[in-house]
C-alpha cells in the first residue's frame, strides 16, 4: 500500500568556530529544519545564529553564551586542542497546512536569561587535563508564545514563561578547583530561594501563564523538588553523585482579580518519599490553602520484593478527609482505602510476579475496624485474567493489625479463555455470570477472534451466535464491516484517500434501506488531520456540506451550518465560490488561555452578516459567567478549588454585575453532593 513520501529538509551550520588557518577543516553539520508528511501538514524550524566571534571568547568558567569550549584532535604523541564550537536552540516551530488552507501555527520560544555551562563531570571518559566547562545546561526562564504569522503585536496569541533548575551548584568554580554556589531565588510570596543542586537538573520549578503575550498573569505554580543521595563517587577534578529525585511540592496561583496581582486562590500539595526506591508514601493535598475544610491526605504503603526488584506495587492506599500531620476519625474521615494482594499471597506478603489476586475495598470503619469487600482474579502464565469474581471475601483489620479474611462464596465469576492457551491467541471467549443465579443457562458468552499478526479483532459473536466480522487493510485501518444481519455486502465500508497534494479524506459506505447499493459520504482533513469538511448526501441527488475553519491556534474559530449544493458528494474539498450563500454561520472568539469568549451565530459570511445571536463568556479565575442571547438568563458559575460547583448565580438581567438569585452547593469528604440551597434557602 503506497503513500504520499514525507520529505525532510536540513539546515547546514557551523559547529566549529572556523578560522583560516587553524588546521582544521570547517565542522558543518545538519540540522532538521522542514517535515512535509504523507497528510499534507508542514513543520518548519528555525534555529538561533552563532553567538561568539574569535576576537570575543568568553572565559569557560563563567560563560554564559551558546558557545563552549571542547577538546578535540590530538594523537599518541600529541595533545588535543581546545577548540569554540556553536550551540543552537529552536527559536521558532511553524506548523503550515498544505491542503486544508488553515492559517500557519506558529510557536515562538524566547530565552531570557543566560545560558549555563556545567564542567564535564563524565566519570572516567575524558582525562582531567582534557575536561572543560562543556556540559550543556540550558536556559533558566524560557518564554513560549503561539499564534500567526507575522511581526506585529497581534500575532502572538498566548504566552506561557517557564523556569528551570540547571544543577549548577557544587560545579567547579575554576580551573585551579572549588566549587560554586548557587541558589535561584523566587518571588516575594512564593517561598524561600532554592539550591540549584545537580540533582534537579532540568526541574521545571515555575511556570506563569499570562492573559495574552506581555499581558497579565493569571496563573502561576512553584514547585519545589526533592532528591535523596543514594551513592556518591569523589575524583580528583570533582563529586559525582547518583539520586532518587521527586517533586516536594506545588503551589499553583489563581487570579481572583484579572491579572492584578493582589487577589489569589493558592493550592498546595505536598509529598514525601521514602528511600528504598523513591516512591511517594504520603501526599498532601491541602486544596483550598485558606480553609482546612477540604484538606485530604493518602498515604501508601507498597509490597515489596527486592530480590525480584519489585518495588512499586501498593500494598495500601488511603485516602482521608484530613491534613497529614493530624490523626483522623475513620469512622468518617475516609475517603478511600483499598488494598491489594499479589500472586495469591496474603495482603502485606511479598510479591512474586506482581499479579494482583485480591483487591480489597473499604465498605465501612467504625473508628477502629475497617471492613473490606474483596474481589478476585487469578492469570495464565503470560499474567493474563483468567476468571474475574466480584465478590470473594470480607476482609477485616482492626487498627494496624494483619487483615483477616472470611471467604464468601456468593460471588459471581466472569471466565476468560484464550485459544490457543500458549501463544499467540486467535480467539478468546468471555462469559460472564448467570443473569440467574440458579441458572447457569443464563450466562452470556462472547467470543472474539482475533487476527494474531496485529492482535486485532476479525469476529465477534455474541451469546445468540450472531456473527460480526470486521476487515482491515495493510496498516490496520478498518475498512469492511459486515453487521449479523448482512449478506455480501458490507453494512459499512471505508476508504481512506490519501494523495499527493489533496487534502486527505475518509469515505465512508452504507447500505440504502434495500441493503442492495450503497450511499457514500466523505470526511476531508486539512494538513493537521483535523476535519475540515463533511459531505453527504443531500435531496434530489445534491449534498449537503458542513465546514470547520480554524485559526493560528488550531482552535475551531468558525463554522458553516450545513448547506445544499448541488452533485454527489465528493472528496475534494469544496469551496463556494460565494460564502454569503452559507447563510447560517458560527463565528467564535478565544482569549489568551484558549478560552471560547464569544460566539456569534451569524447569517451570511463576513463581520457584514446579520448577527442572529451572541452568547459572551467571561471569566473570573473561581467564576464563569455566561451571557446568553436575548431571551436567555444569564448565569454565573462559582467553583471551589476542587473544580466543584459551590454557587450557581441567576442574573436578574443580562450582565454579570446584576443582582442574581443564588443556589448554593455542599459537598461531602469523598467530593459527592452533600446539600443544595436555593435562593429562597431550601435546602
Amino acid at each position: 500500500m503506497a503513500l504520499p513520501k514525507t520529505t525532510f529538509a536540513y539546515t547546514q551550520l557551523a559547529n566549529r568556530l572556523d578560522k583560516t588557518g587553524d588546521g582544521y577543516a570547517p565542522y558543518i553539520k545538519d540540522r532538521l529544519s522542514t517535515i512535509d508528511d504523507e497528510y499534507g501538514g508542514q513543520t518548519d524550524v528555525t534555529y538561533s545564529k552563532p553567538d561568539c566571534a574569535f576576537n570575543s571568547l568568553p572565559r569557560p568558567e563563567s560563560n554564559t553564551t551558546r558557545c563552549f569550549p571542547q577538546f578535540i584532535g590530538g594523537s599518541s604523541s600529541d595533545d588535543m586542542d581546545r577548540e569554540w564550537f556553536n550551540k543552537y536552540v529552536v527559536e521558532s516551530v511553524t506548523t503550515t497546512d498544505r491542503t486544508g488552507g488553515a492559517p500557519d501555527q506558529v510557536t515562538r520560544y524566547d530565552y531570557l536569561d543566560d545560558a549555563a555551562w556545567h564542567y564535564d563531570d563524565d566519570d572516567g571518559l575524558t582525562k582531567e587535563k582534557f575536561k572543560t566547562w562543556s556540559q550543556w545546561r540550558g536556559y533558566g526562564h524560557v518564554r513560549v508564545q503561539t499564534g500567526g504569522q507575522g511581526t506585529g503585536a497581534d500575532a502572538m496569541k498566548t504566552q506561557e514563561d517557564s523556569y528551570f533548575l540547571r544543577g549548577m551548584d557544587g560545579d567547579r568554580k575554576s580551573a585551579s578547583g572549588g566549587s560554586k554556589d548557587v541558589s535561584v531565588p523566587l518571588s516575594t510570596g512564593e517561598g524561600e530561594p532554592l539550591t540549584d543542586d545537580a540533582s534537579a537538573a532540568g526541574f521545571a520549578y515555575k511556570t506563569a501563564t499570562f492573559s495574552r503575550p506581555d499581558g497579565k498573569v493569571l496563573a502561576k505554580t512553584v514547585s519545589r523538588p526533592w532528591h535523596h543521595q543514594t551513592a556518591k563517587k569523589t575524583r580528583d577534578w570533582g563529586t559525582v553523585t547518583a539520586n532518587f529525585s521527586g517533586t516536594a511540592s506545588t503551589r499553583s496561583w489563581t487570579s481572583l482579580d484579572d491579572g492584578a496581582g493582589a487577589k489569589w486562590r493558592t493550592t498546595t500539595t505536598a509529598s514525601t518519599f521514602d528511600t528504598v526506591a523513591g516512591r511517594v508514601t504520603e501526599v498532601s493535598d491541602r486544596g483550598d490553602d485558606s480553609t482546612t475544610d477540604d484538606d485530604r491526605c493518602t498515604r501508601t504503603a507498597y509490597a515489596t520484593n527486592s530480590d525480584k526488584n519489585l518495588l512499586a506495587l501498593p500494598a495500601q492506599v488511603e485516602t482521608v478527609a484530613t491534613e497529614c500531620g493530624s490523626s483522623p476519625d475513620r469512622s468518617k474521615d475516609v475517603i478511600s482505602d483499598v488494598r491489594t494482594a499479589y500472586d495469591g499471597g496474603g495482603y502485606g506478603a511479598p510479591p512474586t510476579k506482581g499479579d494482583a489476586t485480591a483487591v480489597a475495598k473499604l465498605k465501612k470503619h467504625d473508628g477502629t475496624t475497617a471492613t473490606y469487600l474483596e474481589t478476585g482474579t487469578t492469570y495464565d502464565s503470560y499474567g493474563r485474567p483468567l476468571k474475574v469474581t466480584d465478590l470473594t471475601a470480607n476482609v477485616t483489620a482492626i487498627g494496624d493489625s494483619a487483615p483477616t479474611r472470611t471467604a464468601r462464596a456468593d460471588g459471581r465469576t466472569t471466565t476468560t479463555v484464550y485459544s490457543p492457551a500458549t501463544g499467540f491467541p486467535t480467539k478468546t471467549t468471555v462469559t460472564t455470570p448467570p443473569a440467574d443465579a440458579k441458572d447457569s443457562a443464563t450466562a452470556q458468552t462472547t467470543t472474539t477472534e482475533i487476527d494474531p499478526l496485529r492482535g486485532q479483532p476479525i469476529a465477534t459473536i455474541d451469546t445468540n451466535s450472531k456473527r460480526t466480522t470486521l476487515k482491515y487493510d495493510a496498516l490496520g485501518r478498518s475498512v469492511k464491516v459486515w453487521l449479523p444481519d448482512r449478506g455480501s455486502m458490507p453494512t459499512y465500508q471505508f476508504a481512506y484517500l490519501v494523495e499527493e497534494g489533496k487534502p486527505a479524506a475518509v469515505a465512508q459506505y452504507t447500505l440504502n434501506p434495500s441493503a442492495q447499493s450503497q450511499t457514500v459520504s466523505y470526511t476531508v482533513y486539512d494538513g493537521y488531520l483535523r476535519p475540515r469538511q463533511i459531505q453527504a448526501p443531500g435531496p434530489d441527488g445534491g449534498r449537503l456540506i458542513n465546514d470547520t475553519f480554524y485559526d493560528e491556534r488550531g482552535l475551531a474559530a468558525k463554522a458553516f451550518a450545513p448547506y445544499y449544493v448541488s452533485g454527489k458528494p465528493e472528496r475534494a474539498l469544496f469551496k463556494p465560490a460565494d460564502a454569503l450563500s452559507v447563510e447560517t454561520q458560527t463565528w467564535k472568539t478565544y482569549d489568551g488561555l484558549g478560552r471560547e469568549t464569544e460566539s456569534r451565530d451569524v447569517a451570511g459570511n463576513g463581520e457584514g452578516g446579520k448577527v442572529l445571536a451572541v452568547t459572551t463568556t467571561r471569566y473570573g479565575g473561581d467564576r464563569t459567567t455566561v451571557i446568553p442571547p436575548e431571551g436567555g438568563t444569564a448565569t454565573t458559575t462559582v467553583t471551589n478549588a476542587r473544580g466543584q460547583t459551590s454557587q450557581l448565580l441567576q442574573h436578574h438581567t443580562r450582565t454579570a454585575d446584576a443582582p442574581a438569585d443564588t443556589t448554593r452547593y455542599a459537598y461531602a469528604p469523598a467530593g459527592k453532593l452533600k446539600s443544595v440551597t436555593d435562593p429562597a434557602g431550601n435546602t
